[in-house]
């Protein structure tokens, strides 16, 4: 989830439940039972009662993105240039 809040540069909120399609449902259940029957109003009021959030990612600034991706780069090329020395020592 990280990599989502890092390419669209947003924070993404991750529920607290695996099962957050089912909440959902059960809070639009809940909606349309309304207050008459004890329930709830609006979807807002809904969510307030019943969901809550395990943590919420925020997106990496973009310098740091291009740092994290430059010392990957230089990683891969010292990595190429390992891999043909090796390479080349067994031709020799």
């Amino acid at each position: 989830m990280q990599i989502y809040a890092d390419v669209t540069g947003r924070e993404i909120k991750i529920s607290s439940t695996p099962q957050a399609s089912a909440l959902g449902a059960a809070m639009f259940g809940a909606l349309a039972a309304g207050r008459k029957f004890g329930v709830y109003d609006s979807i807002e009021e809904a969510v307030i009662h019943m969901a809550s959030l395990e943590k919420k990612l925020i997106s990496l600034s973009q310098k740091t993105q291009r740092s994290i991706i430059s010392y990957l780069l230089n990683i891969e090329n010292h990595m190429i240039i390992l891999a043909w020395g090796i390479t080349r020592r067994g031709r020799d």
